[in-house]
């Protein structure tokens, strides 16, 4: 016999209403989040490049400090001379082009960065040997193009709405002033010893890429006079 369910036509059946609801699963209890004390440490985990990690190792010893300490004592640095880092260019170039350098070099950096932390991930699942351009963002040409596609759109989302009065000066200075900055800093020949200081400081810096500027710094001209032609 089937038994009926408990509403039918109005009349409800008191012992199926009074069954019990349910239980509910219970939560686990846990060690509830307390704050850090000062001066405790807490831990921190992040990524870095092959490159960083070395020169990281290196600084700990010949510091004595651990790796965790020294990474710590640099990122303390850091955040401490970030406002120099902001009066410095500020001093050079003005307060505009200061923010513009500030945000493209953080853009580039971290574009780059995370495309060589991807291209090596990647090259470990296919079992393909670690690029040596890895170590230097700059030397790789997935890298590399991913920082400049970085700048471009910042560049480009911060262009004037305005139409180009005359795009032939525009374009005429560009390349002027390219190659007057890539043949004064590979060329020290008529310059004053702070200029001839400043360039070696900067071919050191740019490594390999000055080699590569002052070899397209000949196209460039090559350009220009095939055009005047």
């Amino acid at each position: 016999m089937v038994q009926a369910h408990p509403i039918l036509h109005g009349r409800v059946d008191v012992k199926a209403s009074k069954r019990p609801p349910k239980s509910t699963p219970k939560l686990r209890a846990g060690r509830p989040r307390r704050e850090p004390e000062p001066g405790e440490r807490v831990q921190l985990s992040l990524r870095v490049t092959p490159q960083m990690k070395r020169k990281l190792d290196a600084a700990a010893d010949g510091s004595g400090r651990s790796q965790s300490q020294e990474a710590e004592l640099r990122l303390e640095k850091s955040f401490d001379r970030t406002d120099l880092l902001s009066e410095v260019l500020s001093l050079e170039f003005g307060e505009r082009l200061a923010g513009m350098l500030i945000i493209l070099g953080h853009a580039m950096s971290s574009a780059a960065t995370s495309t060589g932390l991807m291209l090596d991930d990647r090259n470990k699942l296919r079992h393909v040997p670690r690029s040596p351009w890895l170590d230097d963002w700059a030397d790789d040409p997935t890298q590399y193009e991913s920082a400049v596609l970085a700048a471009k759109l910042l560049l480009e989302g911060a262009r004037p709405e305005e139409e180009i009065e005359d795009a032939d000066l525009a374009v005429a200075n560009a390349f002027k002033s390219a190659k007057s900055l890539v043949r004064d800093m590979l060329d020290a020949g008529e310059q004053g010893i702070e200029d001839v200081l400043n360039s070696v400081q900067l071919r050191r810096m740019l490594g390999a890429t000055a080699t590569r500027l002052w070899k397209y710094s000949k196209k460039w001209q090559e350009r220009r006079e095939a055009d005047r032609g």
